[in-house]
């Protein structure tokens, strides 16, 4: 495993550190790698998980999955440039699929985040997510990071 700075020592930060994400908005769970490109994380839909009801998440939720994994690899890279946090903003996607009808509770998703592009604000992000090793979602997300003190 690979620490967020790309080098092969040391652990990788908590989500809290990453994300503006709290309590039940902070959706995912886990960091399992991370380098300044690409991003693996993790998350146990439970019966009490945000949007599961009847034992189910709509596929659509996936779609924040992605953007919280994005979101990560914002924050992995904005800490290596030793850059405050700022905003975080999905402005779009493109290319969504959603290949299941639901996400049932029980279910251990891999969420990858890849950057594609990154000026420092804009972002463009190709993202998977995957159950059991097959892929459910998939998009390429368009974000927007302002600084800390501008909004």
């Amino acid at each position: 495993m690979r620490s967020a700075e790309g080098s092969s020592t040391g652990g990788l930060p908590p989500l809290e550190d990453l994300l503006p994400h709290r309590g039940p908005m902070l959706l995912l769970e886990g960091l399992l790698e991370a380098n300044l490109h690409r991003v693996l994380c993790s998350l146990q839909v439970r019966p009490q998980s945000s949007f599961c009801e009847h034992g189910y998440v709509p596929p659509v939720i996936a779609l924040e999955y992605m953007a919280q994994a994005a979101s990560v690899l914002m924050g992995i890279r904005r800490r290596h440039a030793k850059v405050p946090r700022g905003n975080g903003y999905l402005l779009g996607t493109r290319r969504l699929q959603l290949m299941t009808p639901r996400i049932a509770s029980g279910s251990e998703l891999l969420i990858e985040a890849v950057c594609e592009f990154d000026d420092g604000k804009l972002g463009s992000f190709r993202c998977l997510v995957t159950c059991s090793a097959q892929p459910i979602a998939k998009a390429q997300i368009s974000a927007y990071e302002s600084d800390e003190e501008s909004l």
